[in-house]
């Protein structure tokens, strides 16, 4: 015979050789139903890092051609300078390449004082002026730059220039190249985010972020030359644009 008995909130159902014994909660008399919950159902979310990569071809080009000389006074050495440039002004715009852009970049004076003796004052010897013009050429065909380029280079030697520098070889609108790789990027996190689904036996259910992480800027082809090295031919290399990406998907 079964026998019932309430104790505390727990209704006990114990039956005599019946070989079984279960528990249920009980309710006490006049408790309130539970208010249902009102939290938010936690997602299951697969992450994912994606990264993707362009090469590219410079098709732009930059430098910073000088005029340095040294006078026993100031308008002496300014007026060397400024005619030195003229000259190398002069050679450029002879060159007739389309896109290249002169600007006159910079006027350089530095006082030169000799040595002194122990115990005596510095003594004005004369003063030394750079002038400086920056160069620039841009939407050139890769295949070309690195003969434009040293064409440039050779004139402004030629007409005087001896003071070279800053000399890089870039892409004048990186945009393309890294919009690109960051739509690589983001298909190879989903192609991963898609495996790791398949191997778990789950059903991605769609994307809910996406992150970009740092971007990875083309840095310029940074070329050490004098004003003696550039008649030696350029060789225009590649660079590589990278992105990378973090993408969480929601899965089923």
């Amino acid at each position: 015979m079964a026998s019932l008995q309430l104790i505390g909130r727990a209704l006990v159902i114990a039956g005599a050789g019946l070989g079984c014994l279960s528990i249920a909660p009980a309710a006490a008399l006049g408790d309130e139903p539970p208010a249902p919950s009102t939290a938010p159902a936690q997602r299951k979310l697969i992450a994912c890092h994606g990264s993707g990569e362009v090469r590219v071809r410079p098709d732009a080009f930059r430098v910073d051609l000088g005029a340095e000389v040294q006078g026993p006074t100031l308008e002496a050495a300014r007026a060397e300078a400024h005619r030195r440039m003229e000259r190398v002004l002069a050679a450029e715009r002879k060159l007739e390449l389309e896109g290249l852009v002169l600007e006159t970049s910079a006027l350089e004076v530095n006082p030169i004082y000799t040595v002194p003796k122990e115990g005596a004052a510095p003594v004005l010897a004369g003063y030394r002026v750079v002038d400086r013009l920056h160069a620039t050429l841009r939407d050139a065909d890769p295949d070309e730059l690195g003969t434009s380029a040293a064409r440039i280079l050779d004139a402004a030697d030629d007409a005087g220039a001896n003071a070279v520098s800053g000399l890089e070889l870039y892409l004048a609108d990186p945009s393309t190249a890294e919009r690109s790789a960051l739509a690589l990027a983001v298909e190879d996190a989903e192609q991963d985010a898609e495996a790791m689904a398949a191997a778990a036996h789950v059903t991605l259910a769609g994307l809910v972020s996406l992150e970009e992480g740092q971007p990875d800027r083309l840095v310029p082809f940074g070329l050490a030359l004098d004003a003696h090295m550039a008649k030696t031919p350029i060789a225009v290399g590649e660079a590589t644009v990278r992105a990378e990406v973090t993408a969480r998907f929601e899965f089923r």
